[in-house]
């Protein structure tokens, strides 16, 4: 399990415990409770013990289909277009 810290271009940003994988570009945390946290890929995640980016985000025009539909369905998202 490792420490995250998820930042997005708004300012806001997070901590997260988990595993980080990446699933069809889409950044993904399991928590150690088995549930899973899908995160915004327009965000940075850093690993926050190391202060190293294990992700980097990607234009929006590379989301998959889901999430660009997601994001067009949920516009107080920050930055969702």
């Amino acid at each position: 399990m490792s420490r995250y810290r998820v930042a997005y271009p708004s300012g806001r940003a997070f901590e997260v415990d988990g595993a980080l994988e990446v699933h069809h570009g889409t950044p993904l945390v399991e928590l150690s409770d088995g549930r899973i946290l899908i995160l915004d890929p327009r965000g940075v995640v850093l690993d926050a013990d190391a202060d190293a980016v294990v992700y980097r985000p990607v234009g929006n025009a590379a989301l998959p289909e889901w999430a660009r539909a997601w994001l067009a369905d949920h516009p107080e998202w920050v930055g969702a277009r």
